[in-house]
This record gives C-alpha cells, structure tokens and sequence, in this order.
C-alpha cells in the first residue's frame, strides 16, 4: 500500500482534480491498459457518469449513465473496498456480469466523510486485462481528492 499524500500535496492535488477533471483522468489513464478511466456517482438505481476519459475518444469529457446493478461499480460500493476484475466473461464471482459490455475493471469506492459509498473512481475496458492490483491500491489512496466531484 502507498503512503498517504502528505497535507500539502493532497490540497495542491485537490486543486488540480476541480480545476482540471479530464486532464486528472487522462493521467491516471496514461499508467494502465485500460481504455477508460472515470469517475461515477451513486444517485438510487442510477449509476451517473460525473467525467470519463476514452483514450480512443480524449475529448469527450462524460460518458452515458447506466442501471446501478448492471456495473461493477455497484459491486464496489457493496463491498465498500476495491474491485479488480481482469475477465468479466470468465470470473466466477459474478456470472450476472458475463454479458456485460465492461470485461476488465479496476475500481475503488469514492467515500464520505462517514465512510459510506458516494461513487467510485475506476479503471474499466471492453477487452481483457491483466488484474492491476497495484492500481488499485493508488485509487484507493487517491479516491478522496474526488470526493467534491460527486456533490
């Protein structure tokens, strides 16, 4: 697991994540396979895209929202922990995801102050990746520097 942020760097990150979402995503893009990386709010049923980065597609700024218990992201928020999926057509532990668009996952949950789930911060493809566990232990690290993005 990587060290917290020291105080200083997590403000001046903070700041950087308001004013400059996109580019914030498309950096974390940059260190993994994944074609996408984004960031979703939790609101009911409805999973809402807040911002997305699409390597094949950089300037657009948001993908579609989608039926909360159709995504990995829900399974993160019930687990409140990180997800790593590296073969969704294969991985045993949710045969409901098979046919699911989203094949590969990387995901963190984005907590409130209390702990509980607000959205999640995540790494996802239309195609197989290895599992990037290492990633995940990062985003859990980072997830709160997004934390303002869901209000």
């Amino acid at each position: 697991m990587l060290d917290p942020l020291p105080t200083a760097a997590f403000e001046a990150t903070r700041s950087i994540a308001r004013e400059d979402l996109h580019g914030v995503l498309a950096s974390l893009n940059a260190r993994v396979p994944f074609r996408f990386t984004g960031v979703y709010r939790f609101d009911g049923a409805l999973l809402c895209n807040v911002a997305l980065f699409d390597r094949l597609s950089p300037v657009v700024p948001r993908g579609a929202d989608a039926p909360l218990g159709e995504t990995y992201c829900a399974i993160t928020g019930r687990m409140n922990d990180a997800l790593l999926v590296s073969d969704g057509r294969r991985d045993p532990r949710y045969p409901w995801m098979r046919a699911n668009a989203v094949i590969s996952y990387c995901g963190v949950p984005i907590r409130s102050d209390a702990g509980t789930p607000l959205g999640t911060l995540c790494h996802f493809d239309l195609a197989a990746w290895p599992a990037q566990g290492d990633e995940a232990g990062y985003l859990l690290c980072i997830a709160d520097l997004f934390r303002h993005c869901l209000d």
